[in-house]
């Protein structure tokens, strides 16, 4: 398992979605994806945001 320092970079579409690109240690430019989340799944504010950060890299982390 591969555990990296991950940058995330917020981007938001309107007012119904947030986009999550990820680019992380293992990652060129060509393998950025992205995580879409509805905005009722979380709350856009700086608590919820980083709690969701959280949980993405724990997942990431855990399947690499």
């Amino acid at each position: 398992m591969h555990c990296g320092k991950h940058n995330f970079r917020l981007r938001v579409k309107g007012a119904d979605r947030v986009y999550i690109h990820v680019v992380g240690t293992g990652f060129d430019e060509d393998d950025k994806f992205s995580l879409t989340f509805r905005s009722g799944a979380i709350r856009l504010n700086p608590f919820g945001i980083v709690s969701a950060l959280l949980q993405i890299l724990a997942v990431i982390s855990w399947f690499w």
